[in-house]
C-alpha cells in the first residue's frame, strides 16, 4: 500500500499531503529525519505559518505510514478567525509557492492571473472583458470596463506583475480574453487551491479586498483606493477601514506616531 492509498483509507485528504511529500522529497531526504527538521526550521520565516503547518502535518502522517517514530518541530500557532483579506506577505509566501509546486496544467498562467488580482483589485467580471491590447506593459497599466458601474477607469500594477504577464503572454496566445478565461474559471481555481488553505476565505473576492486593504496599510488615500477599485461611493471602500481594527491602528500609528 502506497502513501497515497494509506491517505485515503484512513480518511485523509492523500491529494493535499501526498502532493507535499512529493514536492519536499525533490528538494531533501525526507527519510533523513535530522535533514528534513533541519529544512523545516530554516525555511520556518521565509514562509507563513499556515504553510509550514501543512508541511508538518504532512510529515506526521508520512511517517506514521513508514512507521517511523519521528520527532518533528511543534505546529506554529495561527489565527483561527478566517480572514477577509490577506497580506502581501501571505500571498507571495505561500500561496504563490503552492502554485509553483505543480498543481495545476498551466501554473504561470494562474500565477500571472492572481498577481494580476491582488495587485489591481479588478472583479472577477471585469477579467472575462479584458483584453491584451487594453492592458499596457510598458506603463503597467490596464483599462478595465467595468461591467457593474458601465464606465472605464485605468488600474496600475507592479514590475513583478509585469514581468509574470510578459512571460506568460508569450507562451500562450489570447484566445477569449487576455487570460483566456471562461465564465467559471476563476472560481475553479479558487475552489481547486481552497482545500490547502482551510484558514482562509479563498475565493475571486477575496484578492479584491486584499488589493484594497494592501493600499489602505500602506497609507494610500482612501479616494484613490476608492477610483483604482472602481467604487461610485466612497463609503463602499471605507467598508474595509471600518472592518480592520488592525489597518486602523497601522494607519494611525504611522500618520500619528
Amino acid at each position: 500500500m502506497n502513501f497515497k492509498q494509506y491517505l485515503i483509507n484512513n480518511g485523509y485528504n492523500s491529494l493535499i499531503y501526498a502532493k507535499v511529500i512529493s514536492s519536499l522529497n525533490k528538494k531533501v531526504n525526507i527519510n533523513n529525519i535530522e535533514n528534513i527538521t533541519n529544512y523545516l526550521m530554516k525555511n520556518k520565516n521565509n514562509y507563513a505559518e499556515e504553510y509550514i503547518n501543512l508541511h508538518i502535518k504532512a510529515l506526521k502522517l508520512f511517517y506514521k505510514y513508514k512507521g517511523i517514530n519521528a520527532e518533528l518541530p511543534k505546529l506554529r500557532k495561527v489565527d483561527n478567525k478566517i480572514p477577509e483579506s490577506i497580506t502581501e506577505e501571505y500571498f507571495l509566501k505561500t500561496i504563490i509557492p503552492m502554485i509553483d509546486r505543480e498543481m495545476f496544467l498551466k501554473p504561470l498562467r494562474v500565477k500571472a492571473l492572481l498577481f494580476f488580482l491582488f495587485y489591481t483589485g479588478v472583479r472577477k467580471s471585469e477579467l472575462l472583458t479584458l483584453k491584451r491590447k487594453d492592458i499596457d506593459l510598458k506603463q503597467k497599466t490596464a483599462k478595465i470596463y467595468g461591467k457593474k458601474t458601465k464606465k472605464e477607469r485605468l488600474v496600475v500594477f507592479t514590475n513583478k506583475t509585469k514581468e509574470i504577464l510578459i512571460e506568460y503572454f508569450d507562451k500562450e496566445p489570447e484566445k477569449i480574453n487576455s487570460f483566456n478565461l471562461g465564465k467559471y474559471s476563476l472560481n475553479e481555481i479558487c475552489s481547486k487551491l481552497k482545500p490547502y488553505f482551510p484558514d482562509i476565505n479563498l475565493k475571486p473576492h477575496l484578492f479584491r479586498s486584499s488589493f484594497a486593504t494592501h493600499l489602505l496599510s500602506k497609507g494610500v488615500d482612501v479616494t484613490i483606493v476608492s477610483k483604482l477599485l472602481g467604487h461610485s461611493n466612497l463609503q463602499t471602500t471605507m467598508r474595509y477601514l471600518n472592518t480592520n481594527i488592525d489597518l486602523i491602528s497601522n494607519i494611525y500609528k504611522k500618520q500619528v506616531g
